[in-house]
Order: structure tokens, then C-alpha cells, then sequence
């Protein structure tokens, strides 16, 4: 007996059927997801179209994101924060003439969820005092808050990329 005649002759038609349907599962199933993701991606689209940005023009020495977001989260809800970093000679000139040693910040963007949230804070806040106790670091400093009509968030990642020129 040769070995060739132990090996039996081995049909794979049922196995191409199944692997076919199981490629047919995957394509739907990746078809599906990427449906999925576009939807997502449209509602996060439309969601960023009803949001709303606040410039605020001057920082409170120790005030950092965390302070910001905890005083403005009373009045809705806040997406995201950016606080530009202030000028490093300006910094050694307050470290070297005895003033706050911490990090400073010189101005700052805050997005809000919806621009009628967004509008409102700005126009109750703006010339207000930002208050907190008594012996709060910013008791005594005063908002000075706009609101950005027709303004993105990508239009301030746009601008911070740029390099100086």
C-alpha cells in the first residue's frame, strides 16, 4: 500500500460556503460600524455648531483651569479651557520683584456646551467682581469676559499653531 492511497481526497465546497458567509458577516458587519461612526461623527458635528466660546482677557494671578472650570461650571456646562501662558520675561520680572511664584497665565478661552449658556455668562459676569471668601487670591479682581460671536474652537487651535513670524 502507497501512502497516497491512505490520504483521502478532502472536499473543501463546505468549507469556501462557510468561509464565504463568514466574509459576508465581517463586510456587513465593518459596513455597519463605519455607519455607526458616521452617524456619531454627524451629531458631534452638530454638537459643536451649538457651542459657544468666552474670551476672557486678563487671568487672576492663581487662578488656574481647575479654579476657572469649578467658578464657571455653576452657570453651565464647560467643554474645554485654554489659558495661554504668560510672557516667560514677564514671569521673571513678578518672580524677581516679589509677587505670585507660580505659573501665570495671560489670557484665556473657555467653551461652554451652548452659546446661549455661553452668551448669558458673559453678559452676567463681565465687570463683575469674581469674588469667592474674603480671603480668596481673586476676591477682589473683576471679570472682564466677552462672548465670540461666530467663533470655533479650531479657529483658536488655528491661531495657537501658527508659528510667530
Amino acid at each position: 500500500m502507497m501512502a497516497s492511497d491512505l490520504i483521502e481526497p478532502h472536499d473543501h465546497s463546505s468549507e469556501d460556503v462557510q468561509g464565504s458567509e463568514d466574509d459576508e458577516k465581517k463586510k456587513k458587519e465593518v459596513g455597519s460600524s463605519v455607519a455607526r461612526k458616521k452617524k456619531r461623527l454627524r451629531k458631534e458635528l452638530v454638537s459643536t455648531e451649538k457651542r459657544g466660546i468666552c474670551y476672557l482677557s486678563r487671568v487672576p494671578p492663581h487662578m488656574d483651569p481647575g479654579s476657572l472650570r469649578q467658578i464657571l461650571s455653576r452657570y453651565g456646562d464647560v467643554q474645554r479651557i485654554y489659558l495661554a501662558p504668560e510672557d516667560p520675561t514677564a514671569q521673571v520680572q513678578r518672580k524677581q520683584t516679589g509677587g505670585f511664584r507660580g505659573k501665570g497665565f495671560s489670557e484665556g478661552w473657555v467653551e461652554f456646551t451652548k452659546k446661549k449658556v455661553a452668551k448669558k455668562v458673559a453678559n452676567l459676569l463681565n465687570g463683575e467682581q469674581i469674588g469667592g471668601r474674603r480671603r480668596s487670591s481673586f476676591y477682589y479682581d473683576i471679570w472682564n469676559i466677552k462672548y465670540l460671536r461666530k467663533f470655533k474652537w479650531d479657529d483658536l487651535t488655528n491661531e495657537i499653531g501658527k508659528p510667530n513670524l
